[in-house]
Order: C-alpha cells, then sequence, then structure tokens
C-alpha cells in the first residue's frame, strides 16, 4: 500500500513540476528546543556602581529560523527585554547593564531566558549589585543600612566620620572601632561590641545602644540627647564632657564610669550600678533614680545616695527627680534639695532637719511621721502634702499663707494643725484660737499664756500625757501639766 502511494505522489510531482508539503503526521517531527542553562559573566556581586555581565544560554535540539530567544529581568532595566533569533548552532548571548544601586539593601536582578516556537522550557540566573552598607568605611553613608544581616565583623575598622544615621548594627563586632565624629543619631546597636571603641565627637541623639557592652569605650565631647543605654556594661569608659540629656541609664553598669563634667540632665538612673562611677562637676539636674546599686567615687556638690525603704538607693541633690520615691525612713538630715520634685514621693519618717528646701516640690507627698526642723519653707509649698504625725520647730515661714494644708498654721516655728507631733514644742503665748488639734499630740508641750478659746479638742493628748477625751466636754485646758 505504502508503495503505491509513494508511486502516485512521485508521479504526481513529475506532472505538475511543484514541491508537495505533507501533513505533520505524515513529516519527520520537528525537533523540540530547550533552554538548559543560562550563565552570567561577570556573575556578581557587583559594587554599589553596578556594571555590565554577558549573559550566555545554552540550548538543546535544533532552531530553526522559526525560533527566536528573549531574555528578560525582574526588576525592569533599560534596554530589557532583549529578543534575539535562536543561533542554528552554539549558545545564545547578550549583555546587560546593571545600574548604580542607590539604596539601601542589596538589589537582586532575576535574568531569564525563554526560547520559543515549540519551547519545552526557559531558565534563569541570579546577578546582584551591593549597596552602600556593604562598604563601611571612614566616611561612609550607611544611613538607613541594615548592618545586622550582613554578618559584618568590624573589629578595629575605622569608621571615622561615618553616616550610621537610623542604621541597626545590632550584635555586630565593633570592639576597639574608630568612630570619631561618626553621626549615629537615631541607629540601633543593642547588644553589639563596642568594647574599647571611639566615639569620640560621636552625634548620638535617640540612637539605642541597649545591652551592648561599652566597656573602657571613649566617647568624650560627644553630644546629644535621648541616648539608650539601658542595661548597657559602661565598665570603666570614659565620657568625659559629654552631653547626654533625656538619657536612659536604667540597669546599666556604670562602675568605674568617668562623667566629669557631663550634662546628664533629665536621665534616667534606676537600677544602675554606680560603684566608683566619677560624677566631678556632671549635670543631675531632674535625674530620676531608685535601686541604685554601689557608691560613687565623686558626686557633684550636694548630692548624695539616699538609702530608701528595702535598701532602694536613690540619687538625691539639687534638682533631683523623685517623684512617686519611696524614701520612708530616709536620713535627709541637711540634705540639699533645692528645686526637688518629690510629687507623690513616700517620705513618712523621713528626718528632713535642716534641709534646704528653696523651691522644693512636695505636690501629693506623703509626710506622715517625717521631722520638719529647722529649715526654711521660702518658695515651697506643702500645701497638698499629707503632715499627719509630722514634727516640727525652728521652720521658717514661706511668703503667703496658702503654703500649708487647709487647717494648719506656722506658730512660733511649728506646723500645728490636726495631728501635729507636738511633743515638747514651745507654745508659750501663741494664738491657737480656732484651731482643729484633732488627733494632735501635745504632750510636754508649753502653752503657757497661749490662747486656746475655740479649739477643736478631739482625741488630743494633752501637755500632761492625758486624751482630752477623759474631760467632758473634750478639752486640754485642765491638763496643761
Amino acid at each position: 500500500m505504502r508503495q503505491r502511494i509513494g508511486l502516485v505522489l512521485a508521479v504526481a510531482c513529475a506532472l505538475t513540476g511543484s514541491m508537495l508539503f505533507l501533513p505533520s503526521s505524515v513529516a519527520d517531527a520537528a525537533t523540540t528546543v530547550t533552554v538548559s542553562g543560562l550563565q552570567a559573566t561577570p556573575a556578581g556581586p557587583f559594587g554599589v556602581g553596578g556594571g555590565t555581565t554577558t549573559l550566555v544560554g545554552t540550548l538543546s535540539g535544533a532552531p530553526t529560523s522559526a525560533t527566536t530567544c528573549t531574555f528578560s529581568v525582574t526588576p525592569s532595566i533599560a534596554n530589557f527585554p532583549v529578543t534575539v533569533p535562536c543561533p542554528t548552532t552554539g549558545p545564545v548571548s547578550t549583555t546587560a547593564t546593571l545600574p548604580a544601586n542607590a539604596g539601601s539593601t542589596t538589589q537582586n536582578y532575576n535574568f531569564k531566558l525563554v526560547a520559543t516556537g515549540g519551547v519545552a522550557a526557559g531558565t534563569t540566573t541570579t546577578v546582584s549589585v551591593n549597596s552602600r552598607c556593604s562598604y563601611p568605611g571612614p566616611g561612609a553613608d550607611l544611613d538607613h543600612c541594615n548592618l545586622a544581616v550582613l554578618g559584618l565583623n568590624l573589629a578595629g575598622a575605622n569608621l571615622t566620620k561615618v553616616n550610621l544615621s537610623y542604621a541597626n548594627f545590632h550584635g555586630l563586632n565593633l570592639a576597639g572601632a574608630n568612630l570619631t565624629n561618626a553621626n549615629m543619631q537615631h541607629s540601633g546597636g543593642g547588644g553589639a561590641d563596642l568594647a574599647g571603641a571611639t566615639l569620640k565627637g560621636a552625634k548620638l541623639q535617640f540612637a539605642s545602644l541597649a545591652g551592648a557592652n561599652l566597656q573602657n569605650a571613649v566617647a568624650t565631647t560627644s553630644k546629644d540627647y535621648g541616648l539608650n543605654m539601658k542595661g548597657t556594661d559602661l565598665t570603666g569608659a570614659n565620657f568625659m564632657k559629654a552631653s547626654f540629656r533625656y538619657g536612659n541609664f536604667s540597669g546599666a553598669n556604670l562602675t568605674n564610669t568617668n562623667f566629669t563634667n557631663v550634662n546628664l540632665s533629665i536621665s534616667i538612673m534606676t537600677g544602675a550600678t554606680v560603684a566608683g562611677t566619677n560624677f566631678t562637676g556632671a549635670n543631675l539636674d531632674d535625674v530620676s533614680s531608685g535601686g541604685v546599686i554601689g557608691t560613687p567615687a565623686v558626686v557633684p556638690a550636694g548630692w548624695q545616695i539616699v538609702a530608701g525603704t528595702a535598701g532602694s538607693n536613690y540619687l538625691v541633690g539639687p534638682g533631683a527627680n523623685l517623684i512617686s520615691a519611696n524614701l520612708a525612713g530616709a536620713n535627709l538630715a541637711g540634705a540639699s534639695l533645692n528645686n526637688v520634685h518629690f510629687e507623690s514621693a513616700n517620705l513618712a519618717g523621713a528626718n528632713l532637719t535642716g534641709a534646704v528646701l528653696t523651691k522644693t516640690i512636695f505636690t501629693g507627698t506623703d509626710l506622715t511621721g517625717a521631722t520638719l526642723a529647722n529649715l526654711s519653707l521660702a518658695s515651697t509649698s506643702l500645701a497638698t502634702a499629707t503632715l499627719t504625725n509630722v514634727s516640727s520647730g525652728g521652720v521658717l515661714p514661706a511668703s503667703g499663707n496658702k503654703y500649708l494644708p487647709a487647717g494648719w498654721k506656722l506658730i512660733n516655728g511649728y506646723l500645728v494643725g490636726p495631728g501635729a507631733n507636738l511633743t515638747n514644742a514651745n507654745l508659750a503665748g501663741a494664738n491657737l484660737a480656732g484651731l482643729d488639734l484633732t488627733g494632735t499630740n501635745l504632750t510636754g508641750a508649753n502653752l503657757t499664756g497661749a490662747n486656746l478659746t475655740g479649739i477643736t479638742w478631739s482625741n488630743t493628748t494633752c501637755p500632761d500625757g492625758t486624751n482630752s477625751a477623759a474631760n467632758t466636754p473634750e478639752t486640754c485646758v485642765n491638763n496643761l501639766g
């Protein structure tokens, strides 16, 4: 049968003198073209300025003039995609120019080669262009760079005048690195090793070095505020003449740290270890503390470590921030407490004899059982403080008449009011008329010649030690000792 068909076709061709095209079911099947490989030379990564690479694809099968090869890339670049005829023999190639990388992360370009015209598959390759973040060095612009993911070891590196603003270098090894005059504003270096590093003149505004190791680091003359040093090890570090206003040093190890002439105003030092710390000439205005460990080598004039309740120690001195501090029973005798904030603090049972209280703030302060003797209330108000059982004497008045709680008066140098402790007070000839002495202790008090008209006697301890309730109506008039 095949022989007959072949003979018929041969005769037909001879008679017509034309070419006969066979259907695909009869002709030899076309060979499928497959892209079996794609390589880039050089393969990268390129430097931050980009560069040119040659793409070479390997084909298998038998390409025909109907087969085209298309190179594409993601993300897009100039002059791509590129479509060329697939060569009938050998590889297919083209060139690609990768632009400079202005970003802060490595830019990957994913190239793909696909042959069309009955093709089975394509293949891909990736070429990278490094970012500026991959090249730390003197004066480098590492703004917003995530250095933590690059696995860099920068121990001993020269990073003078480097721009690390908003950069992330958490956990990096920067031991002994030179960061003189570096811009580290808003950067994050939690857990980084900066032992022995030099940060002279560095800008550290709102930088976070929480939990980092800065043992023996040098950051003299560094300036800025909002630095986070929470839990940081600053043992032996030298910060002479630096400025760290609004800094957070809570839980930090400040053993033997040099803060000579450093501005630490409005900083937090709760739970910090200050053993051997040198605060010579430091500005501690509005510093908050509590739970401070150890004793500093030197503190500024007027400052001291004061033990509060349960061994919670505080930095106390002029302008200190002791809001809500628990200083119950503390010995503040003779302390310089000018401009100190005691709002909502617990000073129950504290001894403030001879303390300097100019412009001291006692809003909502608990002074129950405290001793306020031989001091001046000039420019200081106790109007909202709790004065129950307060002992006093030798107190000088403030200007005006609203510096004491309602029902209280300063008489003969004593704070007199309901619940006051006036044991052995000398109130001879005093005008006590109309006062409320409910719960007041007058044991041993001298009331000779005092005006006792209209006093409210209620559970009052009389000068002879008896209680006003023993009399009907209640009074101490007949129990003056």
